[in-house]
């Protein structure tokens, strides 16, 4: 417990310690953007959202227009998961056009930007409230454990594209910002369910004021999750889960001008199953004359070699962050933020992982004059963890630390008035796996007119190796059937980074925003991508098998985004998207992916909502466990009803017109489920 006090002890001593310069100026026109988007809950009709303007925070560091972003940003509102029937912040990500998301099983999402889709996310940064949820122990994101109640969810902000300049390495394709509402604004309680042949979901939340100045809720929230049915059969895989989350915030407002937030939570899970690894008929580890087939059941058709074992693994994370933000007015102020992030992860078939990550985070914009807006922070973090082996899993050595210290500098220059703007900065980074990590970009903006905006950018990224990356060890035997080593199994050893470097991306992008008609928007982007020193992997001949990972890799890709928004009337909106994806080399990403949607407010108080998405065929996968996924049209249908001002209820059918299909594979230790046709039941209730 002592760990938990650390934190706020630290943002306190800091925030006594500023300089003299940071002074307060009390000024009318300050721009409140919590009250824009409270504002824009407040009215839920159906053109509301297209005729307020979307402010976005990731880009610049700073509220500004979408409109004006000079990045490809996406935006996914409280109201539109309504709308969607989502249930999980994976889940919301479906529609933002460039971003695949594939799900394997009933927990399990691969989430990608401009490809290299896959569980752990591991080119995206991922951030709630600011904090990095992206662990340096696996390289990536674990979405099951980002559970919380959506309705407590005021917008979810996406980049596609590097974002490195202000939020560091690993923000490479894209980042993904998950903010929440104020406890301000989400005061009395509420009860959310959401009850189907998949999945239920129980969430309770309480929110209260203290004073004049401080309020506060807490939340507690329950899930459990039906088991997939195996790739290419009619068996469940097993694969249920079950989890519970709970939190709190709290919100002070010292002044007019100062905020100082604490919020936390807690989250546990636990599953219990056996998984298979399924290997393509190119297995590339043997000679075709030692491996035969191995067939264990319905579920793994045609395979010719078998992992197989329990997989009982438990997890438990919790995090406490502290935050002031101190606004002198519209275009000057400074913000602080301190968390702590720890997780335990125990594996009974591989390894157990203890983690802990400490992070201070200062920043500060001012307004230099009339053309330059300026913005600029230091921060630090360390990240500790302790990895043993509990069969065949090694890590050596077992007690890990990754410190890292960075500064970063980004300035906003007004060339041309209302017309033109180039926004230029760097982020220089020293992380004690690869060095020094420098990240520049540079964007322009030229408005048209009012109605038509072209931006353009270049940046750098990277993307630093991980823990288990640099330093796997790793034997497990593959279960043969007719080869030399029988029933025994072929060894199979995995070796980590001799020499770990950064992978690196450059990228070109060019985007336009318009707006033909006052209903209608168009939001496109195109890109270039070169990536140098990605990480693979080189196999040796004989037995053992040993598998070395370098940096040795390397890509070239181009793409297209486009999205469409239509309010057709007062009751009628229509949303299209439409990615396009191709590497020169490698990744396994669908050429084309289409989506669209429909919300169709037919009475009063009575909706009727549909989302489509579909994909090209693609091989997906890792390692030897590629796959051939088919062409997918998954269908969701709607039916909203407003039953009092205080309780809404909703019917899904998700996959309606497919009883399942496969849509992405996974890592060798996970056995791949299809997805299946779904019927949930949503009702929300506030009192």
């Amino acid at each position: 417990m002592r760990s938990l006090s650390l934190v706020p002890a630290l943002a306190l001593g800091l925030i006594f310690s500023l300089p003299g310069f940071l002074r307060a100026d009390e000024d009318p026109s300050k721009i409140d953007v919590d009250k824009d988007y409270k504002a824009m809950e407040e009215d839920l009709s159906l053109d509301s959202l297209f005729k307020l303007g979307q402010k976005v925070t990731s880009v610049s560091g700073t509220a500004m227009d979408l409109w004006d972003a000079p990045a490809a940003v996406h935006v996914v509102t409280g109201d539109d998961m309504k709308r969607r029937g989502n249930t999980s912040i994976a889940e919301a990500l479906r529609f933002v056009p460039g971003l695949q998301v594939g799900q394997f099983s009933p927990s399990g999402f691969a989430v990608g930007s401009r490809g290299f889709a896959d569980r752990y996310t591991a080119n995206l940064l991922v951030l709630i409230d600011g904090r990095t949820v992206y662990t340096n122990l696996f390289s990536g994101t674990f979405w099951d454990r980002q559970d919380m109640i959506l309705e407590d969810v005021d917008r979810i902000e996406v980049i596609r594209g590097p974002g490195a300049t202000l939020w560091g390495a690993n923000a490479v394709n894209g980042v993904i910002n998950v903010v929440t509402k104020r406890a301000k604004d989400t005061q009395g309680g509420l009860l959310s369910m959401d009850v189907g042949n998949l999945e239920k979901n129980v969430s309770l939340r309480y929110g209260g004021q203290i004073g004049d100045d401080q309020w506060y809720r807490a939340y507690i929230k329950g899930r459990d999750l039906n088991e997939f049915k195996g790739y290419g059969s009619n068996e469940g895989l097993d694969d249920g889960y079950q989890n519970l989350t709970s939190g709190f915030k709290h919100e002070w407002q010292a002044d007019a001008d100062t905020l100082l937030t604490l919020q936390g939570d807690l989250y546990r899970s636990h599953d219990m199953q056996e998984r298979y690894f399924r290997t393509n008929r190119n297995f590339q580890y043997f000679d075709p004359s030692i491996v035969g087939p191995a067939p264990i059941g319905p579920n793994v058709p045609g395979n010719e070699a078998i992992f197989r074992g329990p997989s009982d693994s438990q997890v438990t994370t919790a995090n406490l962050m502290a935050t002031l933000k101190h606004d002198y007015d519209a275009s000057n102020g400074y913000q602080i933020k301190a968390y702590w992030d720890h997780d335990q992860y125990n594996n009974a078939s591989a390894f157990q992982a203890h983690r802990n990550t400490y992070d201070i985070d200062f920043r500060n914009w001012l307004e230099l004059n009339q053309s330059n807006n300026f913005i600029w922070g230091v921060a630090s973090r360390a990240n500790t963890d302790t990895v043993s082996a509990n069969r065949d899993f090694v890590v050596d050595p077992l007690n890990g630390r990754n410190y890292i210290y960075s500064a970063f500098a980004q300035n906003t220059t007004e060339l041309v008035e209302d017309r033109l703007w180039a926004m230029y900065g760097s982020k220089v980074e020293w992380n004690s796996v690869t060095g020094v990590e420098i990240q520049p970009s540079a964007r322009l903006t030229l408005k048209i007119n009012d109605d038509n905006s072209i931006w353009a950018a270049a940046s750098r990224a990277v993307q630093t190796p991980g823990r288990l990356q640099a330093d796997m060890n790793s034997r497990f035997n593959i279960e043969t059937n007719g080869g030399p080593l029988g029933p025994i199994g072929t060894p199979v050893t995995w070796t980590g980074l001799q020499n770990p470097k950064s992978e690196v991306l450059q990228c070109l992008e060019l985007g336009w925003r318009t707006r033909p008609i006052e209903s209608l928007t168009i939001d496109t982007a195109a890109f270039i991508n070169d990536y140098e020193q990605l990480i693979s992997y080189s196999t040796s001949s004989g037995i053992p098998v040993t598998r070395q990972f370098n940096n040795d890799g390397s890509a070239r890709a181009h793409g297209y985004e486009s999205h469409i928004k239509w309010q057709a009337s007062d009751d009628l909106v229509l949303g299209a998207g439409l990615t396009y994806t191709k590497f020169d080399e490698q990744g396994a990403v669908p050429t084309y992916m289409l989506n669209g949607e429909l919300h169709w407010q037919f009475i009063e108080n009575w909706s009727f909502h549909t989302v489509q998405y579909w994909t090209s065929p693609y091989s997906t996968g890792s390692l030897d466990t590629a796959v051939d996924i088919n062409p997918y049209l998954r269908s969701d249908f709607g039916l909203s009803w407003a039953a009092r001002q205080d309780m809404d209820i909703s019917f899904w059918v998700k996959n309606a017109f497919d009883a399942q299909h496969p849509e992405m594979g996974v890592g060798q230790f996970d056995a791949m489920g299809e997805v299946p046709r779904s019927f949930l039941l949503q009702l929300t209730y506030k009192f």
